[in-house]
């Protein structure tokens, strides 16, 4: 009789695997002793055990699956260096402890590993490659989540931090692949993250506000959904596409009262982008209100006033770099470099304060309202 079974001691039958649903349902084991010779544990192999309240995972461990050890009891649980591929404690609302031993290999996380439960803080070991969806979907109680220096991450899954309380999230810039939604139900304020293609919309909410892309490419659609953000690093980025703050049509009119900040105005200019490529709509009306976007420099000072370029070596001043410039940190002369040969359509459009320009000699091209309703 299955639930006649309080102690479950496996230590001397030599197995590598523990099948699917083989312990299932047996309500009044207490305690497991699993043998040392032990390669796997299938899915759902002890779901329901709710007496198991501790578990000891012997080393050489190499795949928990999906549900293993789902609605135990289990407070805490170290996971052996052996360990590739890891599920199985979903729904255990005693859960409030994982650890890796050093020197992990664990390749992946899989669906719905540890959501709810009730753990505080996590590190995602460095040789992880997938982190895949729902995976600390609902866990109320997490507030540190990390990644391990050096990570090896390569995708980050759907809803993985939904309904936590992470506040501040860097991910890997290794990562390849960020699935829509990514971030859809997270409190994630303060956030760092790479460019990567497969991002369009990552379902960030209206309290996300502090953004930093760790990574030298802004690629297609990269902020089209996202109208929140209220700091935006872009000191690491070099290039961007012609869609990375735009539908295509306009300048982005998803970034409102966000400073946008750049290590000098130079380097700002001298992010390479598509031809045509749109910048940012730096004022906006949608709705009748208002919107404004700030320039700030990496030393917190607002790129206004005098624009001095005289000491560069830039060749032009690309489209769209100061459109609709809002007149509360207003640019007012330009002072271009004696390299400089073209300014570009729509380069300052609607900068209402501009009212000085020092053009030099070898300057060749004034493109398409590249001073557009400057009526100063």
């Amino acid at each position: 009789n299955d639930n006649e079974i309080t102690d479950l001691d496996l230590s001397t039958i030599p197995i590598k695997n523990i099948s699917q649903y083989k312990f299932a349902n047996f309500t009044n084991i207490e305690s497991v002793i699993l043998p040392t010779t032990l390669e796997e544990i299938g899915i759902y192999a002890f779901m329901n055990d709710s007496l198991i309240t501790s578990i000891s995972l012997p080393d050489g461990l190499k795949k928990i699956n999906i549900g293993a050890f789902e609605k135990t009891s289990i407070t805490s649980v170290n996971i052996p260096a052996s360990v590739e591929i890891l599920g199985g404690f979903s729904y255990i609302t005693a859960l409030t402890s994982v650890t890796f031993n050093p020197n992990s290999s664990l390749n992946r996380i899989l669906v719905g590993c540890f959501r709810d439960t009730s753990i505080s803080s996590i590190s995602i070991p460095q040789s992880c490659e997938s982190l895949e969806s729902y995976a600390f979907y609902n866990c109320s109680s997490l507030i540190n989540f990390e990644f391990e220096t050096n990570s090896k991450l390569n995708s980050f899954g759907q809803k993985v931090l939904y309904n936590t309380n992470v506040l501040s999230l860097k991910i890997p810039s290794c990562v390849k692949y960020i699935s829509t939604d990514a971030l859809s139900g997270s409190v994630i304020r303060d956030l760092e993250y790479p460019s990567v293609i497969e991002h369009y919309n990552l379902g960030l909410s209206y309290s996300t506000t502090v953004v930093k892309i760790n990574s030298e490419s802004l690629i297609e659609d990269a902020f089209l959904k996202v109208v929140n953000i209220t700091s935006l690093d872009l000191t690491d980025v070099t290039t961007y596409s012609k869609t990375a703050f735009s539908d295509g049509v306009m300048p982005s009119r998803y970034l409102r009262n966000c400073t946008i900040i750049v290590r000098s105005v130079e380097d700002y200019l001298n992010i390479e982008t598509e031809s045509d490529g749109y910048r940012i709509m730096f004022t906006n009306t949608i709705d009748g209100t208002t919107y404004y976007n700030y320039l700030k420099d990496s030393n917190g000072n607002y790129i206004e006033g005098i624009i001095d370029l005289s000491s560069t070596t830039l060749t032009h001043i690309p489209a769209y770099a100061f459109y609709c410039y809002p007149t509360s940190h207003a640019i007012t002369k330009i002072i271009l470099p004696t390299t400089m040969t073209s300014i570009e359509k729509y380069a300052f459009t609607s900068n209402f304060a501009l009212k000085e320009i020092e053009v030099n000699s070898n300057l060749e091209i004034i493109d398409n309202r590249a001073f557009y309703n400057c009526s100063s």
